[in-house]
C-alpha cells in the first residue's frame, strides 16, 4: 500500500454557529441495525473485536451504513463534554483531520485508528492492528460510514477533533463541519448502543 502522510490542521476555536439537532438516538437506528449488532451487547471487548472481525465483510457490504449511527451523540452531550475540559468555549483547540486521511485505510477491522494528543492539545492518529481500551480507538468503518450516509460530504470534509471529558476521563471527540447533527463519541468498547454513557 502506498503510504500516505495525513495532512492535519490546527483549527482554532470559535463559536459552533450549528444550530443543535432535535436528535432521538432511537430512531437514527433501524431496526435491523440493532437486531444485527444485538450479539455484541452481552459480550466483553476481545469477543466483540472477534465478532466485527469474523463478520467484517457482510457488515461493510450489507449494515456499514449502521455504523455511523452507533456513534453519533446530541449536541448537548457534546457541548457538556467539552465544557468539563474547556470551561471557557473559546479556549477549546481543535484540530481538523481531512476525511479522505482517515478512508484511506482499507474499510474492515483488521486495525483501529488511534487518535492521541500532545502537549500543545494537537490530535494525531495512526493504526494499530488490536482495539486498545486505554487509547482512543475509532474504527475504520466508522469513517466510511459516515460519507456514504451523508452525500454533502466529500474526501477533503474536514472532521474537528477535540479533547473533551466524560466521567472524570480524558476523551477525544469529533464534530464535522457542514453537518448540523455530526457529533461523535468515543467509546472504550467497540460498539457503543448507550448515548448517555459514551465510554
Amino acid at each position: 500500500m502506498k503510504k500516505l502522510i495525513p495532512i492535519v490542521l490546527m483549527i482554532s476555536s470559535e463559536e459552533n454557529t450549528h444550530k443543535p439537532a432535535n436528535f432521538n438516538f432511537d430512531n437514527q437506528l433501524n431496526s435491523t441495525c440493532t437486531a444485527y449488532f444485538q450479539p455484541l451487547d452481552s459480550m466483553g471487548v476481545d469477543d466483540q473485536v472477534s465478532w466485527l472481525r469474523q463478520r467484517q465483510s457482510t457488515i461493510v457490504s450489507t449494515h456499514l451504513s449502521c455504523i455511523e449511527g452507533f456513534h453519533k451523540i446530541p449536541k448537548g452531550d457534546y457541548d457538556d463534554m467539552l465544557r468539563l475540559r474547556w470551561p471557557n468555549v473559546a479556549d477549546t483547540k481543535y484540530t481538523g483531520i481531512i476525511l479522505g486521511d482517515l478512508l484511506q485505510y482499507e474499510c474492515n477491522y483488521n486495525n483501529y485508528l488511534c487518535f492521541e494528543s500532545d502537549a500543545y492539545h494537537r490530535i494525531s492518529f495512526k493504526p494499530i492492528p488490536n482495539f486498545a481500551t486505554s487509547k482512543t480507538c475509532y474504527s475504520i468503518p466508522l469513517f466510511h460510514s459516515i460519507i456514504r450516509n451523508n452525500p454533502t460530504l466529500t474526501e477533503n470534509s474536514i472532521l474537528r477533533f477535540t479533547k473533551a471529558e466524560y466521567s472524570g476521563n480524558e476523551v477525544i471527540v469529533f464534530n464535522i463541519d457542514g453537518l448540523t447533527d455530526g457529533y461523535f463519541d468515543y467509546s472504550r468498547i467497540p460498539r457503543l448502543i448507550d448515548e448517555k454513557n459514551p465510554i
